[in-house]
C-alpha cells in the first residue's frame, strides 16, 4: 500500500552568491513560509538554484526551511543540501526529508 504525504518547495534562483551566502527572500517573506508551514503543518523546502539561468541553474539546493534561521542561507549551510543536477531525489514520509 502506498502512502502519501503534503510538502510545499519554494524554488528561487540567483545569478550568484554574495557575501558568501544568498538572500532567498525578504525578511517578510521568510516569515510567512514559516507561518505557512506552521499553519499547515507541513515541511517547506527552499529551492535555491545558483548559476546558469532560471530554468538550467549550475547548482541546486533544496534546504529545509526547518533548518533555516533567517532570510540568509551561508554557503556553508547550502553545500550540505546540494544536488547533482539532473538526478532524482524523493521525500521520504518516515524521516520528512528529500533524499
Amino acid at each position: 500500500r502506498q502512502k502519501s504525504s503534503q510538502l510545499s518547495v519554494e524554488c528561487k534562483w540567483r545569478k550568484n552568491l554574495y557575501k558568501n551566502g544568498v538572500e532567498f527572500a525578504k525578511q517578510e517573506q521568510f516569515e510567512r513560509y514559516k507561518n505557512f508551514q506552521n499553519d499547515m503543518n507541513i515541511p517547506v523546502f527552499i529551492a535555491i538554484g545558483i548559476g546558469g539561468k532560471g530554468l538550467s541553474p549550475e547548482q541546486l539546493f533544496i534546504v529545509p526551511l526547518s533548518e533555516i534561521d533567517s532570510n540568509f542561507i551561508h554557503k556553508k549551510k547550502l553545500k550540505s543540501y546540494e544536488k547533482k543536477i539532473n538526478s532524482n531525489f524523493f521525500f521520504d514520509i518516515e524521516t520528512n526529508e528529500l533524499k
